[in-house]
């Protein structure tokens, strides 16, 4: 993975440092980078919008403009279609190749990503773990296999990650961070299918699955045990061809409906009847296809045909105070507030 970091010079200079050709290695380049483009203090690195596309992940600083260019980017990962932030930490896994990466955050020209020794297998489901990039040649023996990797969510000691096992029914693990190699999951949660998407955000005492297919977003107590209960269910028409994005900030749970061009806003712990935050008339009455959603202190974020900004709290007549042109897949908000 590479890291570039936008300068606003007449000429954009990107200093890319590391990438994801092989473990240990590194290399050196110079992206085209085009346009004028915002400024951001290492020392005060401020609110930040991670924003992944379809090769790369964009760090916009917030609160967002419609002129708003990414002050920072990670390039050459495969459809880096989760990401999910911790206090210090950014999370971004390849949906395609099965790769998690770490981040220490704030980023800067001088971050490396370190790739986890979890690594997921999206094709062949053949192992999960590998050797860390400082390990020895022979790695840790598999112990589980999962792939595909959909959702990323983080909580003080746990890292979540929602992916298909090697019997290709999606599931969910928890692991211990810092993840160490040949670390078993400390809870896994099974029952969904092997067509599905699963999203995840987590808030206090809760984790929020979100299934695609099935059209619910579970609510599992923390910390997670295998085989755990739901403690209650919200049901959504499944959608199509998308999944269901989940967010959660300040006792608010967010749920992208793909099918309608909606957002719901819950009100936790005991959620009732949603704020229905309707997109359509901010992108000409038609669906913008909301797919991922997520919270900064003061704005919502949501992800379709562009990122939508709108102000928190949302009501269901809301304008976004800003758009921008950029197809994203997953969103995270830095820094990551107490709940």
């Amino acid at each position: 993975m590479k890291i570039s970091r936008f300068l606003s010079l007449p000429v954009v200079l990107a200093i890319v440092l590391a990438a994801c050709s092989g473990p240990g290695q590194q290399t050196l380049s110079t992206p085209s980078v085009t346009g004028d483009v915002r400024t951001q203090s290492s020392a005060d690195p401020g609110e930040m919008l991670f924003a992944a596309g379809t090769s790369e992940v964009d760090g916009f600083a917030l609160p967002l403009s419609n002129d708003s260019k990414p002050v920072v980017r990670l390039t050459d990962v495969n459809e880096p279609i989760p990401v999910a932030v911790g206090p210090q930490d950014l999370f971004v896994g390849s949906f395609s190749d099965g790769d998690i990466f770490r981040f220490k955050l704030p980023l800067t020209a001088s971050s490396t990503g370190e790739r986890l020794p979890v690594r997921l297998a999206p094709k062949q489901f053949a192992t999960a773990f590998q050797t860390p990039l400082s390990g020895a040649a022979s790695g840790p023996s598999p112990v589980i296999a999962i792939g595909t990797p959909s959702g990323l969510a983080v909580d003080q000691g746990y890292l979540y990650v929602a992916g298909a096992a090697a019997n290709g029914r999606f599931q969910v693990q928890a692991f211990a961070r810092p993840v160490t190699g040949g670390e078993t999951p400390a809870a896994v949660i099974k029952g969904y299918s092997s067509i599905d998407f699963l999203g995840l955000a987590a808030e206090g005492d809760t984790l929020f699955v979100a299934s695609t297919t099935q059209g619910t977003i579970r609510a599992f107590t923390l910390p997670l045990t295998s085989g755990a209960v739901p403690r209650y269910t919200l049901h959504i028409p499944p959608q199509q061809n998308a999944a269901i994005g989940v967010a959660t900030r300040h006792h608010i749970l967010y749920v992208t409906n793909y099918s309608t061009g909606e957002v719901l806003a819950y009100t936790l712990p005991h959620p009732a009847k949603p704020v229905r935050l309707d997109l359509k008339p901010a992108n000409n009455g038609s669906n913008p296809a909301p797919y991922a959603v997520t919270a900064s202190d003061k704005y919502l974020y949501v992800s379709g045909n562009a990122i939508y900004q709108y102000r928190l709290p949302v009501s269901a007549g809301e304008k976004p105070s800003a758009i921008i042109q950029n197809v994203t897949f997953g969103l995270a908000a830095f820094p990551k507030f107490a709940q």
